[in-house]
């Protein structure tokens, strides 16, 4: 929900993984892809699942959100002109962050 601390009376969510900046580097990455392939990367409408419970696995991932740059990924594995390109998922995300 992006609070630095939880308002009174409101019970926290499990679901606090940073989705306005995921959005922003899948927009990112779909830019990218239409600019340098355009007839073969269209735009498209997609729907993703970027909201997820907080886990040990996802704590890395929310901490370089939080606290840190993203830099540590390579997000043209994400890309469709990648030459096997990774679904866009918190999952793979971690893993990326991890490798």
């Amino acid at each position: 929900m992006n609070w630095d601390s939880v308002p009174k009376g409101i019970k926290a969510l499990g679901i606090t993984l940073g989705g306005h900046v995921l959005l922003g580097a899948y927009a990112l990455i779909n830019i990218v892809d239409h600019h340098n392939e355009n007839t073969r990367v269209p735009l498209n409408h997609s729907y993703l699942s970027i909201f997820s419970n907080l886990t040990t696995e996802t704590i890395p991932l929310v901490k370089h959100i939080n606290e840190t740059d993203l830099a540590d990924i390579d997000f043209a594995q994400f890309s469709k002109t990648a030459s096997d390109p990774r679904p866009f998922t918190v999952d793979n995300l971690v893993k990326a962050l991890n490798k």
